[in-house]
């Protein structure tokens, strides 16, 4: 969080035919711009509730707020070559491709106001499981983690003592992309 100063990150996304990513928001704002053919946008008609949040945990937190879809709560957008979409800060989301396709995106932080106002909970949850989990890395002198890979999550479902919560989990990021 930058409290307010403009911290920013551009991302080239390629995604590959039948690519479809788990609901999910982030911390930044983002602009979107579609490239090339297009790409299919499902966007909560409203701000989500902070409780139904999947897979929070205070000491190995997840980069992303991951949480079930619902086609009727959600906007469908399918962006062409030249469109533009904006998603707010923890506003949740998903895509699907249907062929292969490349955006591009700008993230950017918002004012701390605007957390404040929209997003109390998110922030605070994220400002306690971040400084927990930074300082336990510390004192493992490992490398701060980002965005988990397939073979990542899948050794952190195993990693669930619940052999109902961990199948779960297991079959949730199955039937999502990983990336």
């Amino acid at each position: 969080m930058s409290f307010g100063k403009a911290s920013r990150q551009h991302t080239l996304f390629l995604s590959t035919k039948d690519c479809v990513f788990a609901k999910h928001a982030h911390i930044t704002s983002g602009l979107i711009i579609q490239l090339h053919e297009s790409k299919k946008w499902y966007l909560s008609k409203t701000r989500d509730d902070f409780w139904q949040v999947k897979y929070k945990r205070v000491i190995f937190p997840t980069p992303l707020y991951i949480m079930d879809k619902k086609i009727k709560h959600e906007n469908v957008v399918t962006l062409e070559p030249g469109d533009m979409l904006f998603i707010p800060a923890y506003w949740f989301h998903y895509t699907t491709s249907e062929n292969t396709n490349i955006s591009y995106s700008h993230f950017f932080t918002e004012p701390m106001s605007y957390y404040l106002k929209y997003s109390f909970l998110m922030l605070a949850y994220q400002a306690i499981s971040n400084s927990i989990y930074s300082f336990v890395l510390a004192i493992q002198q490992e490398p701060e983690e980002n965005i988990f890979h397939k073979h990542d999550l899948i050794h952190r479902c195993n990693k669930i003592r619940n052999k109902e919560k961990r199948l779960e989990a297991l079959e949730y990021f199955r039937s999502n992309d990983y990336s």
